[in-house]
């Protein structure tokens, strides 16, 4: 299979891929919260990786997850207008810094990406430290538009927010830098379980399983 030749790249060395490949597994949150979803198109700089994120809005229009955003400039919207606030976790560990991370994700989100290049390299795998997470690069322009971490045979993800597009939301952005350095692996994966994307599904066009 083509997928096998994805590229894991851990501290500079390529390593094997798992028998059943990350992007394999697809899942749905379920729920009996009110939430309707907010469809969100993002990916990468040249369009290998493209996605959508369903974030969730709560029914009632008062709802915490609701902000007001500065009004538009165009004449047709002389008052401010209520948009999605999406908070954003900026993190602290060395990768993170390097390249400008800056994430989100939701419990009752989800993830639906397409890789449009189904050749061999077109998307790699980076991973770090306790290796208990996948950035997501496309091997094209550079970019990582999420990171995946696999737990208990179930993938959770977390969202880079500067790869969303439109203008349907606002970002908050929290002030400091997460630190997770002294985090025991059990407790990240704890964490990562209540906070990370739950429903997540990665195909390339052409797969149809």
């Amino acid at each position: 299979s083509r997928l096998a030749f994805l590229r894991l790249v851990r501290k500079e060395k390529r390593i094997p891929l798992p028998a059943k490949p990350f992007w394999r597994t697809s899942t749905r949150a379920l729920s009996s919260r009110p939430f309707r979803h907010l469809r969100i198109p993002g990916g990468c700089h040249c369009g290998n990786i493209r996605y959508e994120l369903e974030w969730p809005i709560a029914r009632d229009a008062d709802a915490p997850n609701r902000a007001d955003a500065e009004a538009s400039t165009s004449s047709s919207l002389a008052s401010k207008e209520a948009k999605l606030k999406i908070p954003v976790r900026a993190c602290g560990c060395t990768w993170c810094r390097k390249q400008g991370g800056a994430w989100t994700s939701h419990i009752e989100a989800r993830l639906t990406a397409r890789i449009r290049d189904n050749t061999a390299d077109s998307v790699s795998k980076y991973e770090f430290g306790t290796g208990t997470a996948h950035f997501v690069i496309c091997s094209t322009c550079g970019i990582t538009p999420f990171a995946i971490s696999s737990i208990e045979g179930k993938d959770y993800a977390v969202l880079n927010v500067n790869t969303l597009e439109g203008d349907d939301f606002v970002l908050s952005r929290s002030s400091g830098l997460a630190d997770y350095d002294d985090e025991e692996v059990e407790d990240r994966l704890a964490r990562r379980k209540v906070r990370w994307i739950p429903s997540v599904s990665v195909r390339f066009d052409d797969d149809t399983s």
